[in-house]
């Protein structure tokens, strides 16, 4: 699994997070088509959200790192080429509330899923077969 965790560590470093609201992710998502402008929101300058996000980053990428399937004959018939499929997994801030649960299709075609809100985790991949994660 790829991971893109390139908006999550400019806002883990304090570094300008605006520079990413062009974006796909922001720009062309039924987000951003729901609220008639890019979705694209600043996260709060907070150091302890900052450290949240940090924290919350590297679970994320262990996770994803070492993922095993709980149910294994479930996880193969629903997404029977997960093995084989090399899926890029976003670490995104700047949804607003309430968009926790959003589902989109990139458009390069590749249809995500995700679960968000000022910190989260997409998953896309090549195929049509999708899975999200998130930590609560």
């Amino acid at each position: 699994m790829l991971i893109d965790s390139s908006i999550a560590q400019a806002y883990i470093e304090s570094s300008c997070v605006d520079a990413f609201r062009a974006s796909w992710l922001f720009e062309h998502t039924s987000v951003s088509s729901d609220l008639g402008r890019n979705a694209f929101t600043p996260p709060p300058e907070d150091l302890a959200l900052r450290e949240t996000v940090r924290k919350l980053e590297r679970r994320i990428c262990e996770a994803a790192a070492h993922f095993v399937p709980v149910n294994r004959p479930i996880w193969d018939a629903l997404f029977p080429d997960w093995e084989a499929v090399q899926p890029t997994l976003d670490l995104i801030v700047g949804y607003p509330e309430p968009y926790d649960a959003v589902a989109a299709h990139s458009p390069d075609g590749r249809h995500i899923s995700s679960l968000t809100s000022s910190v989260g985790a997409i998953m896309r991949s090549s195929t049509s077969s999708t899975a999200s994660f998130g930590i609560c």
